[in-house]
């Protein structure tokens, strides 16, 4: 199943909608048009960092993380997204099992 990401790197600031493949992001050339949620808008800028959301728009489950794990000024997001309906569990097995996600969480040091 293809995990989507929009946030950061873990190098450097900035939100971009990503692929993310084992420990590696690729850049997904998608606008924020093209989805069927809106990332920007799924944490508000005033919730604490770490707060994690599960959600599902249409046939799109979306898992996130208030914050960022190199940016950090308010209002950053770290929101991942996959095809399908699935559970939160679903959803966070999934992400556990890749290296990009795991190094984003030991960084923000998030417990899920």
């Amino acid at each position: 199943m293809k995990i989507r990401y929009f946030g950061t790197d873990l190098k450097c600031a900035g939100h971009y909608i990503w692929d993310v493949v084992n420990g590696n992001v690729y850049d997904r050339n998608l606008g924020l048009k093209d989805l069927e949620f809106c990332p920007e808008s799924f944490f508000k800028s005033h919730e604490r960092k770490g707060l994690t959301r599960y959600a599902v728009f249409g046939n799109t489950t979306v898992f996130g993380i208030c914050g960022s794990p190199v940016d950090k000024r308010g209002g950053c997001k770290s929101v991942f997204f996959v095809d399908g309906i699935l559970s939160e569990q679903d959803i966070k097995n999934l992400l556990l099992k890749n290296e990009f996600f795991k190094k984003l969480i030991e960084i923000m040091e998030v417990q899920l």
